[in-house]
């Protein structure tokens, strides 16, 4: 079998790479260029063996990929042709491309037009008329986007203004407190097939119904300090004062960070373990928030009580009563409510729009909820799944090697094919929502996850993908828009390679040039 080492592969690699940066050369010139290489005497190769093998053979033969599973699907919409399958019906583990069959299905499903609900309620009477004698709920109804960093013109002063729809009421003073509801998802949202060592971590943001601040936080830690350490208001963002924390870090051996937190959904503790480079006396922690319900509840009943208003108890959520097993939670949950204030999210081109450019985990499984709650009138992960796999094979789509566990394509459980990816966006291509669709993938060197890919050629501003990034899985799809404007819709999922992920994408990024270059793959 025909070997190519590291180095060489590099160089055909970035040969690729060379001449898409040619301007003055022709297709052909090219073509001429890449095959003098291939025979050129330094790469060792027995021209022979050339001859009998393709491009995208040679490439596979390389140790780098010795022990991987390779999904490539490449499909010409013109010619209405395949351009090169290889294991293009494997199933294969796609990390963050499992949005494009979530996105897809959110437009088609739900419609790029619909919104969801936050809404300010209250309980009970007003006696003495200005005290409230029941309680103030928020009510969420799955907008991810609340106060969120991406949307924070869109919430700014919301609490503060609700504050004020209390007052005009007359009420100074409530004898419960403010209630977090997010009973329209199922409570216990985190996916099950996430692992427990990064549940705790920032992008292991799952869709609660009621999320704030994209259910994250961010706080400088001292990994020297032993014992429970609690959390200080003028350093966490957002504050969340219950919340403890414990150092069981090593030093040594490692040239940055590499820590994680320990720490069960709801739990209001977490256990930082890993290994920090020798010396290290603080690190950033950046973690997914437990409770978001409660954090929500949390800063609404803040608002109101620097606007004046006090409270007769702490913020809490009706999960937090239920499963606590509070005596008043069966008569806080059925209190007849009245609403005082709605604000809508994004809409869901919108939210769309995010979850692709940036891998927006939290959207994503958000999105999964509310196809669960509008095909089954269930909001959770699993429900969620079985009416996307059901919606895409009900759209002619071969869905056997697709297995669904999430929305966002962090759990290793799911898995796709790269042909099922491909046909995805090929069904996208004819829709409604083709041009939302389209406009929310990444693109190459300039926007999103693909800002840095095939940055600096002449692909750069003509690939549009889904990427996806995980321990030893690397993958894209999407369009590549070639050199004389034809439209390939593409499909490259790598899984268990023996190199850094740098590799990985310098190979994918040398087809993905081959193709922008028309030249021959197979």
């Amino acid at each position: 079998m025909l070997k190519l080492n590291y180095s060489k592969l590099l160089f055909i690699c970035f040969f690729t790479f060379f001449i898409s940066c040619n301007n003055n050369s022709t297709e052909e010139d090219a073509a001429e260029n890449q095959d003098s290489v291939l025979n050129n005497n330094s790469l060792q190769i027995d021209s022979s063996l050339l001859k009998e093998m393709s491009w995208f053979e040679a490439l596979l033969c390389d140790s780098a990929l010795a022990n991987s599973t390779i999904g490539l699907y490449i499909y010409d919409v013109a010619s209405d042709s395949v351009l090169i399958a290889h294991n293009e019906e494997t199933a294969l583990i796609p990390a963050s491309t499992m949005k494009i069959v979530t996105t897809g299905a959110a437009l088609e499903i739900l419609g790029g037009d619909a919104s969801f609900s936050t809404k300010l309620q209250y309980s009970g009477e007003i006696v003495n008329g200005h005290i409230l004698k029941g309680n103030i709920y928020i009510k969420g109804h799955g907008d991810p986007a609340l106060y969120s960093k991406f949307y924070a013109t869109s919430y700014n002063g919301m609490f503060e203004s609700w504050a004020q729809e209390i007052k005009k009421l007359g009420i100074d003073s409530v004898t419960g407190a403010v209630v977090g509801d997010e009973n329209y998802f199922e409570t216990h949202f985190v996916p099950s097939t996430w692992s427990w060592g990064e549940i705790g971590e920032y992008y292991c943001t799952a869709g609660s119904a009621l999320s704030i601040y994209d259910n994250r936080f961010e706080m400088p830690f001292n990994v020297a300090k032993r014992g429970i350490q609690a959390t200080k208001a003028n350093s966490m963002t957002p504050y969340i004062p219950w919340m403890t924390f414990e150092a069981k870090v090593v030093e040594g051996g490692v040239s940055k960070p590499m820590t994680f937190m320990e720490g069960q959904p709801y739990s209001t503790h977490r256990t930082v373990r890993g290994t920090v480079p020798a010396g290290t006396s603080s690190i950033t922690l950046e973690g997914s928030i437990p409770d978001p319900p409660r954090v929500a509840a949390y800063y609404l009943q803040n608002a109101m009580k620097n606007a004046g208003i006090r409270f007769g108890k702490e913020a809490t959520t009706l999960r937090k009563l239920r499963d606590e097993q509070d005596s008043s939670y069966q008569a806080i949950n059925a209190a007849e409510r009245k609403t005082l204030a709605t604000k809508s999210s994004p809409s869901v081109a919108a939210l769309v729009d995010n979850t692709n450019l940036v891998s927006n985990n939290l959207f994503a499984e958000t999105l999964l909820n509310h196809i669960g709650i509008k095909k089954s009138g269930y909001g959770a992960t699993e429900a969620g799944a079985q009416s996307v796999i059901k919606f895409w094979k009900d759209k002619g789509v071969n869905v056997s090697g697709l297995y669904m566990f999430d929305g966002s394509g962090i759990s290793r459980y799911n898995t796709v094919t790269a042909k099922l990816l491909v046909d995805i966006l090929l069904l996208m291509n004819k829709s409604p929502n083709k041009e939302v669709f389209f406009n929310s993938l990444a693109v190459s060197g300039q926007a999103g996850t693909l800002r840095t890919f095939c940055d600096g050629t002449s692909a750069a501003g003509n690939i549009f993908a889904k990427s996806g990034s995980m321990s030893r899985v690397l993958s894209y799809s999407g369009w590549i828009r070639t050199q004389s404007g034809k439209m390939q819709a593409f499909a490259f999922v790598v899984n268990n390679y023996n190199c850094d992920s740098e590799m990985i994408k310098i190979i994918i990024e040398g087809v993905c040039q081959r193709v922008f270059l028309e030249l021959p793959l197979m």
